[in-house]
C-alpha cells in the first residue's frame, strides 16, 4: 500500500473527489478556452488598422486574465496556462495526478479556443492569429538566445 505522503504527492485523493475535481477541470476548461480566445482574437486584424496595437493586445490579455482570476479562482485556483501549472506541479502547490488533468483539459481549452477564433475571424483579417514570430531584421538564432 501506498504511503500517506506518496498519496498525497501523487493526489489521488484529489481526483476521488469527482464533483471537485469536475469542477476544477470545467474552470480550466473554460479559462483556458476564454484565455485564447479573447486573447488572440485581440490580434486578429492586425495588419488592417493603424495605430498602437500592442497596448489594446497587452491589455486584452491582462483584463481576461484578471475577469477569469475573479471568476474561476476560487473553483481550480485559475491556472489557465499549462507552464502555470507546472510551476505548481515542480514546487509541490498541486499533485501529479491533478497536474496531469489540468493540463489535459488546459491545451484541449486553448485547442478549442484558437479553432473558434479561426473560424469566427475572416480570411483577409486572420493574419498570423497572434502567433509569435521573429521580427524582419532578427535572425533565428538571436531569437532564440533573446
Amino acid at each position: 500500500m501506498l504511503g500517506k505522503h506518496t498519496k498525497k504527492i501523487i493526489g489521488i485523493d484529489d481526483i476521488t473527489d469527482t464533483k471537485t475535481i469536475w469542477r476544477c477541470l470545467a474552470a480550466e476548461l473554460i479559462g483556458t478556452l476564454l484565455l485564447v480566445l479573447v486573447g488572440t482574437g485581440s490580434c486578429t486584424g492586425v495588419q488592417l488598422t493603424s495605430g498602437d496595437v500592442v497596448v489594446r493586445i497587452a491589455l486584452t490579455f491582462g483584463f481576461i486574465i484578471a475577469t477569469m482570476v475573479q471568476c474561476i479562482g476560487h473553483v481550480s485556483g485559475c491556472h489557465i496556462n499549462p507552464a502555470v501549472t507546472c510551476g505548481l506541479l515542480v514546487t509541490g502547490h498541486i499533485s501529479i495526478l491533478k497536474a496531469v488533468f489540468y493540463i489535459i483539459v488546459q491545451c484541449v481549452g486553448a485547442i478549442a479556443g484558437s479553432a473558434i477564433v479561426k473560424v469566427m475571424t475572416p480570411e483577409a483579417a486572420r493574419g498570423n492569429l497572434c502567433m509569435t514570430s521573429l521580427g524582419a531584421n532578427v535572425e533565428p538564432m538571436q531569437g532564440f538566445l533573446v
